[in-house]
């Protein structure tokens, strides 16, 4: 089957779950035997002389999918912002009339999308030029954005809930959590917004996906009006395509050879060296997720203080700064406890994949201590390298896998835990590990496309 992928959700969620969601959907569909199109907007206008000779390649930016495309000298840049407006105002108007099609990239080199230091391979892209519009008109007067699709292309998947209409192939919705709901601010989106594009999405899509039960009993208790007056619309479970067979076999591979290839046993190849030399014989733990209240790393650094104080661990908190007021609140609370205690506590904002597989696969654990998720791409992402992990006492943690759940009522129950991994032996550790990444098997490509084939079969 041919796939085209929205990738505007990339642009609003770039290194947020969703997006790494899209890329391994995107990579199981390959791996797979399907053909993967991207459905993007590009950064220039070009004539129709233009369009047919562009070059085929593609500059990706900190925006990811926003492509430009190389075609030649750019026309002087008019300054004046009453001309900006007048002109932007003719080309609306001259873009109103022209022909509503995609216009299809197809990519004869490189056809894939570099992340950090990985490869996610793809088909193609269709760009609209009439997309600008579109997402005006969607924001100012919620208008869905219309995608007329290509006969060729048999699905249309947006990765995450939006305003859009497409014609010419069914629309594919998929539902990450109802964070808007719980957690009004977030992404700075409020409820009321989000209800909007939930309720669009829902209405106009022929299959509405969530990513777990939890995500699915919640979406229905609070879209129940509008499920029970269609009951077509109703959403079904597809899941989360995170482990390819590669990950599968290279975590046994580091298993059966687990005390000269874990980077956990060998100091030599700690790689944290680089960045705290000095301690780097000191165990540490990870927080992986963006800097944000939800994820609740300000409980997490007062829970984990008695150990640190001890300098038993170290402990690094890696992810973008997502809300600035509890971003700078954790960065104060480092800066004060790292002046008493020695350099132990660490924000990393920006590092790339191969590192922080590195990173998981050193760690004594990875602690995930979200008050609220939709899933928690990260636990199986430790997992898979090897890392131990513990969570919170909430239900999704147990829907994702066996895990060690904790109670975060009192400290004691989180110091409990990681001291029993501190003083464990190698088998015992080898155990956790094993058992750990056997429940979280689950989350494989083939799994997750066959459920997605057998959704669309119906």
């Amino acid at each position: 089957m041919r796939f085209l992928i929205y990738a505007n959700d990339f642009y609003q969620t770039y290194k947020r779950g969703v997006a790494n969601y899209g890329f391994n959907l995107i990579n199981a569909l390959k791996s797979n035997g399907h053909q993967v199109y991207i459905y993007s907007t590009s950064n220039v206008k070009l004539s129709k002389k233009q369009y047919k000779i562009y070059s085929n390649q593609i500059a990706i930016t900190n925006e990811l999918l926003k492509e430009i495309i190389y075609y030649g000298d750019y026309k002087p840049i008019i300054k004046s912002n009453f001309f900006i407006r007048i002109k932007k105002f003719f080309n609306y108007i001259q873009i109103l009339f022209s022909n509503n099609e995609l216009i299809k990239y197809q990519i004869s080199k490189e056809q894939k999308i570099f992340i950090g230091n990985e490869f996610i391979n793809w088909d193609g892209f269709y760009n609209d030029n009439l997309f600008k519009l579109k997402d005006w008109l969607s924001r100012r007067l919620r208008i869905p954005i219309k995608i007329k699709v290509p006969e060729s292309i048999d699905y249309v998947i947006s990765i995450s809930p939006q305003n859009i209409k497409t014609y010419g192939s069914p629309l594919i919705s998929i539902f990450h959590d109802v964070i808007p709901f719980i957690d009004p601010n977030h992404l700075e989106e409020n409820s009321r917004q989000a209800a909007i594009r939930y309720s669009a999405a829902i209405k106009n899509s022929n299959k509405n996906l969530y990513i777990s039960h939890e995500v699915g009993n919640e979406l229905q208790k609070i879209f129940f009006n509008q499920f029970n007056k269609n009951s077509s619309i109703k959403p079904e479970f597809l899941g989360q395509p995170i482990l390819s067979t590669e990950d599968i076999l290279n975590h046994q591979y580091i298993l059966d050879n687990y005390e000269t290839k874990s980077f956990f046993i060998n100091q030599s190849m700690n790689p944290i060296n680089n960045i705290n030399s000095n301690v780097s014989h000191i165990p540490y733990i990870l927080n992986l997720g963006a800097i944000e209240p939800r994820k609740n790393q300000i409980q997490l650094l007062e829970h984990l203080l008695p150990l640190i104080k001890e300098k038993k661990i170290q402990l690094f908190f890696i992810g973008k700064d997502s809300e600035s007021k509890y971003y700078k609140k954790l960065k104060k609370n480092i800066d004060k406890y790292n002046s008493r205690f020695g350099e132990l506590i660490f924000i990393l904002n920006d590092i790339n994949k191969e590192y922080l597989n590195y990173l998981l696969q050193g760690a004594l654990c990875l602690v995930h201590y979200s008050l609220y998720e939709g899933f928690g791409i990260p636990i199986v992402e430790a997992s898979k390298n090897l890392c131990p992990v513990i969570t919170k006492n909430i239900d999704i943690y147990k829907e994702v896998g066996q895990l060690i759940n904790v109670d975060d009522k009192n400290s004691f129950f989180l110091i409990e835990e990681i001291d029993k991994l501190l003083n464990q032996n190698i088998n015992e550790r080898k155990k956790i590990i094993y058992n750990q990444f056997k429940s979280l098997k689950k989350h494989n490509w083939k799994n997750i496309i066959e459920r997605l084939e057998n959704i669309l079969k119906t």
